[in-house]
């Protein structure tokens, strides 16, 4: 069963308990060190990050549409397309990881069914 869409403090706090001080986390092809902080998450290679609002978007849009694409990430979050083009797949993995989405398809996650 899918679980319901958390508001933003509540996927903040979600991610902080289930990554505690450091957990790695199934990527595409790889593995990655993901690090909670209070405003964001740090993943391997060290600099990279992304924002709980950012991560909040995007599982927004999963719940919203169905899923989320690479090209709803390079149209909607444009400045972080940008910047990090690869947030969008540590953004996806991690919400797959925590049981939002899936990754059925290169360039999509969807909403779990249910």
């Amino acid at each position: 069963m899918a679980k319901p869409l958390p508001d933003l403090r509540t996927l903040a706090h979600e991610v902080q308990a289930d990554l505690g001080s450091g957990r790695n986390v199934e990527k595409l092809e790889s593995r990655s060190r993901y690090t909670p902080g209070t405003r964001n998450v740090r993943y391997i290679p060290p600099g990279k990050y992304f924002r709980y609002s950012e991560l909040h978007q995007m599982i927004a849009e999963i719940y919203r549409s169905g899923e989320a694409t690479r090209a709803w990430f390079e149209r909607s979050m444009s400045r972080v397309s940008k910047h990090s083009p690869c947030n969008f797949t540590a953004m996806g993995a991690l919400l797959k990881h925590l049981g939002y989405a899936t990754y059925p398809k290169r360039g999509v996650y969807r909403k779990l069914a249910g």
